[in-house]
């Protein structure tokens, strides 16, 4: 379009291009918009087009670069405080967020359906319950359970994080729609407390809803399976993963595997299940190996271990910790000195 000599780009075009840039994560290009929109003074013009500006840097990461863009807008609205509150809690810093939604009360703007979904979200990243009951009254004021399934799966999230299962449940059989996110959250939230049989009713009720199960699904189940030390257990969701989900586990999956055979000190599996990633990508799973030769005072395989991790990346701390632990509690003096010299 630039290259047509009679046509320049407007407020729109830049607003539709700025999105493009947020989902591709395409910084350099929003930044060249950024410019041109600086020196055709069009922010103080178009709500739309600042908002626009926000969320893409939020997007990309540039949080300081979204907030002073924010700061710089002459008129916020909820659009735009939920785009700042959306990045912050996108990129994990919850607190932030929270400090964002006080500040945008305290203006008197109303929170919308992305903004209460985007706090509720960063409190369960924190457990702030309190902020989290705050947001679900006022969620149950206006009756948007009824309208927005994603508000309620992250309300169902909010609870289980926060380790309130009942109230996790009771909101989940409250929703008009039980979706597969639904059922992920309320499984992650018994999983973390190791509640397999909690866990296993959940996955055969969703499975006769007709539901399938996805990787979020089994992903909590390994994790509980882990907790719980149950070994066997672990290898049918595996199997049943593979061959009826047709799903390929993730490095997260088999990370939960090899933490849950070493937990158990079956190591021997825990290194098949480490052999079957790419060594790029081992990093993890060697050392929650690691972890677990330390637990079993397990020196020949701890070596092994310890080899491995710092081949991948030898500035990891903790390996040299664990392994000179794993040498003087198996009264080998000399070597742990040896290791704690090589760290310094």
């Amino acid at each position: 379009m630039r290259e047509e000599p009679d046509i320049s780009p407007d407020s729109l075009t830049f607003s539709c291009i700025l999105k493009a840039c947020a989902n591709t994560g395409s910084l350099e290009i929003g930044e060249e918009i950024h410019a041109m929109v600086r020196k055709q003074c069009l922010l103080g013009k178009d709500l739309v087009l600042g908002t626009t500006l926000v969320d893409m840097y939020a997007k990309c990461g540039l949080l300081g670069k979204a907030q002073e863009v924010f700061d710089e807008l002459p008129v916020k609205d909820v659009v735009a405080w939920s785009a700042l509150i959306s990045g912050y809690t996108q990129h994990g810093l919850a607190e932030k967020a929270l400090a964002c939604f006080r500040a945008m009360i305290n203006e008197g703007i109303s929170p919308n359906v992305v903004t209460f979904t985007c706090i509720l979200k960063a409190c369960g990243m924190i457990g702030s319950l309190d902020m989290g009951e705050e947001i679900y009254a006022e969620v149950k004021k206006q009756r948007l359970l009824e309208k927005d399934v994603m508000l309620g799966n992250t309300l169902v999230d909010m609870y289980a994080k926060c380790g309130r299962l009942v109230k996790a449940r009771d909101v989940f059989n409250k929703l008009p729609i039980q979706n597969v996110v639904s059922w992920n959250a309320l499984i992650a939230g018994y999983g973390q407390l190791g509640q397999a049989k909690s866990i296993h009713y959940f996955v055969n009720k969703m499975v006769a809803q007709g539901i399938m199960a996805d990787s979020v699904t089994f992903l909590g189940l390994l994790s509980t399976c882990s907790h719980a030390g149950l070994v066997e257990e672990g290898q049918i969701v595996v199997k049943y993963m593979h061959d009826v989900g047709r799903l390929t586990p993730t490095l997260e999956h088999y990370t939960c595997m090899v933490d849950l055979f070493s937990r158990a000190g079956h190591f021997n599996q825990a290194m098949i299940m480490i052999g079957k990633v790419p060594s790029s990508e081992r990093l993890t799973l060697c050392l929650a190996f690691l972890g677990a030769c330390h637990k079993w005072g397990n020196v020949k395989l701890g070596r092994l271990a310890f080899d491995n991790v710092t081949r991948l990346d030898d500035n990891v701390g903790v390996a040299y910790v664990f392994m000179a632990s794993i040498y003087a509690a198996a009264d080998m003096q000399e070597e742990a000195q040896s290791v704690k010299s090589i760290r310094r």
